[in-house]
């Protein structure tokens, strides 16, 4: 963790189990008021949004091997105070894993990952989208390989197990509403096919019910 002295203007290591500060060296410029510092842990860049009265809010890059800071240049009109400044992350694509993410592939061989998709990790259809990507020492470039899962809109019927009729007296004819659902995203179309003397069906045979909804 690392954090600025404003009182000396020094770029500080802190131990986040005692909250010691290690100085590491001077930032280059008079730091005032509040100031706000995050990493881009992609591109293992420290940000530091800085402010001073002479050049109000400013972006920084902070070099953490010497304390020693780069302007990039202002942020706004320059009149903010920025203490909760934050890199955001890309989402995390849970429905998708590796069987490695970390290792060494030794010269003139291949090591495989396998790349494996989770549908039961999300609820909804539709297509996801993510990007294998490759960092290492290699010094070539190397293009991101995109993934995609195409979830689709799966119907999924429900009726219940049993259906009560209670105690009919002979010769009087009782009717029972049946309930078919669909829990599923997608449409579900089909018919009753056949029911057993002496019950029978009344009225159309065929169902078509939206997702997630009944029909009786």
């Amino acid at each position: 963790m690392y954090g600025i002295d404003i009182e000396h203007d020094n770029l500080l290591t802190i131990d986040k189990s005692s909250g010691a500060g290690t100085i590491i060296g001077s930032i280059g410029f008079d730091a005032q008021y509040a100031q706000g510092m995050d990493f881009d842990k992609m591109n293992d860049v420290l940000y530091y949004a800085a402010f001073n009265i002479t050049l109000g809010a400013h972006l920084r890059i902070v070099d953490v091997t010497t304390g020693n800071t780069t302007t990039i240049g202002q942020i706004g009109d320059g009149s903010m105070e920025i203490d909760g400044f934050v890199i955001a992350e890309s989402p995390s694509a849970n429905w998708v894993t590796l069987s490695a993410n970390i290792g060494t592939v030794p010269a003139n061989d291949t090591v495989q990952i396998d790349v494996i998709f989770d549908a039961g990790a999300v609820t909804n259809p539709g297509t996801y989208t993510s990007e294998f990507v490759l960092n290492g020492t290699h010094i070539n470039s190397v293009m991101n390989m995109p993934l995609t899962m195409e979830l689709l809109s799966i119907p999924i019927l429900t009726a219940p197990m049993t259906q009560d009729f209670g105690d009919v007296e002979l010769y009087i004819t009782s009717s029972v509403p049946l309930i078919v659902g669909n829990a599923g995203a997608g449409v579900l179309t089909g018919a009753v096919q056949s029911i057993a003397s002496p019950f029978f069906i009344s009225g159309d045979t065929n169902y078509f019910i939206p997702a997630y909804s009944n029909s009786t």
